[in-house]
């Protein structure tokens, strides 16, 4: 049996995928002090897809925290953002191992902030959608709300139409408007350790400073 060969455009695009998939865990701790602690599980990820399945841009934001109700502590935010329009041009002779970036950003936020959020989505109606639209290039939003691994999951992707006014559109974008502004104007947090499911990614491949929020809905 013949083994595929794998491209440096399709390891950077796995590696891309992998990235707006994001962790399970993220945390920050400050050397010599252990109660200064960010991060935890994922809790809310909000990503988006537009363009074309071969030519995506992609970004996804998600938070990460221990949700205790009874501490007012601080939490993490990641925004991640990739366009593969950067790196379209490469050849499939361009070595494997050549270096690549992709931007990602953690900044700081307060524990009540995600409890807003979880809270607005707690009323929200929503149905499957059974059929897939047949425009590969409508963009695809994803939601997942993680309140307890076991017993408490809700994951949701559908593609939206321009001017389609939906309760969970309106709400899913409220919320990356938010954390788009945070991620703006809140500095960049350095030194962060990451837990991928069965994969492993290399802090040099992050660019920690060049990530700005690029994508939204029509």
């Amino acid at each position: 049996m013949s083994v595929i060969k794998k491209s440096f455009y399709g390891h950077v695009h796995s590696t891309a995928f992998d990235l707006w998939n994001g962790p399970d865990y993220v945390e920050k701790r400050k050397k010599g002090n252990e109660d200064d602690f960010l991060g935890g599980g994922r809790v809310l990820r909000l990503a988006i897809r537009k363009g074309e399945a071969a030519m995506p841009l992609i970004e996804s934001r998600a938070v990460y925290a221990y949700l205790n109700p009874d501490e007012s502590q601080d939490i993490l935010l990641r925004g991640m953002y990739w366009d593969n329009t950067a790196i379209s041009y490469r050849t499939r002779d361009t070595p494997l191992d050549t270096p690549f970036k992709i931007a990602v950003k953690f900044v700081r936020l307060p524990l009540a902030l995600l409890q807003q959020w979880i809270h607005s989505l707690e009323n929200l109606s929503t149905a499957i959608q059974t059929t897939s639209r047949a425009d590969d290039t409508l963009p695809i939003c994803s939601l997942r709300v993680e309140i307890d691994g076991v017993s408490s999951v809700f994951e949701k992707t559908w593609q939206v139409v321009e001017g389609e006014n939906t309760e969970l559109n309106r709400v899913w974008q409220d919320i990356w408007r938010q954390m788009e502004q945070i991620l703006q104007t809140s500095t960049s947090l350095t030194n962060i350790e990451e837990s991928f499911p069965c994969i492993e990614v290399k802090p040099d491949v992050y660019d920690l400073h060049a990530y700005q929020p690029s994508l939204n809905l029509p």
